[in-house]
């Protein structure tokens, strides 16, 4: 009775479906090339994982007679911390009177976005309200949002 000796299955390509390295909290997908079985080097099974964290990532594939490829090329992936979360810091007083003003200034980062919707890193508030702020990086990462600032203006007393 003849020996068949079946071929392994080709080296599995992954292919990323978007930049590998990113911020921290989104992902990247991976898709092995066909297979009948997958396994990842983080231990998933199917055929398209979502990348999470840094590391790298691999998979050998299985074919229809159970043969097991070499393990594909490694894919890095690098996820970038976001920058800290902002401290707002007051520059005159936080309750005034209409017509004056307090300035709000964020901790550093290279980009801002206020509540009120100003994109500076100091700010001139004239106006009651709850003022925050999320500060980008270089990279695009946001921070989480600043703890709220609250600044109160009093109107002036009825003219006598």
């Amino acid at each position: 009775m003849p020996i068949n000796v079946n071929p392994l299955p080709p080296k599995p390509v992954i292919t990323a479906g978007g930049l590998t390295t990113f911020c921290e909290g989104d992902s990247v997908l991976l898709t092995s090339s066909d297979a009948v079985g997958y396994l990842w080097s983080d231990g998933k099974n199917t055929k398209n994982i979502y990348a999470k964290s840094s590391g790298s990532y691999t998979v050998n594939v299985t074919d229809a007679n159970g043969c097991t490829s070499d393990e594909s090329d490694p894919v890095n992936i690098t996820t970038i911390a976001g920058p800290a979360k902002p401290v707002i810091t007051v520059t005159g007083k936080t309750e005034f009177c209409e017509g004056e003003s307090t300035i709000l200034t964020s901790s550093d980062g290279d980009a801002y976005i206020w509540s009120n919707g100003e994109t500076t890193k100091t700010i001139t508030v004239q106006s009651t309200g709850n003022y925050s702020l999320i500060v980008i990086n270089e990279y695009g990462c946001q921070s989480e949002q600043s703890d709220p600032f609250t600044v109160t203006e009093n109107p002036l007393p009825v003219k006598p």
